[in-house]
């Protein structure tokens, strides 16, 4: 009989949310003491960074997902000799850093839902 609970597919799955929900979470910690000021951000930023922490306080898979792509967006991350040379501080190095890990936990987040798309076929398609 088959048991979801050992499928590597929804498992893999599950722990792709689960790393982004992580992520998402360590760039909403990290924003709070990040100066928008001594990095560059687009115009969108505030917003985008309300919206990421309204999400994680909901906890939906889908709302969360959204905002980091938002937030993600609204951050850009230069080489790191860039960042330092145009003045910012520890924690705007911080929340860049962590930026970067929330885009490859969306990478790898994509490929698992493709991974479960191929293992659970839309059958209405």
């Amino acid at each position: 009989m088959y048991d979801p609970r050992h499928d590597p597919v929804l498992k893999g799955a599950a722990a792709a949310w689960h790393n982004l929900f992580d992520h998402a979470a360590n760039c909403d910690a990290l924003a709070e003491h990040a100066d928008p000021a001594r990095m560059t951000v687009a115009d969108d930023y505030p917003a985008a960074r309300q919206q990421l922490h309204d999400a994680l306080e909901g906890r939906a898979f889908h709302e969360v997902h959204e905002a980091a792509q938002r937030f993600q967006a609204a951050v850009t991350t230069p080489l790191l000799d860039q960042v330092i040379a145009s003045g910012a501080g520890a924690n705007e190095v911080q929340l860049m850093e962590a930026v970067l890990m929330l885009r490859a936990s969306m990478d790898h987040l994509d490929g698992a839902l493709s991974q479960l798309d191929q293992r659970f076929p839309d059958e209405e398609a």
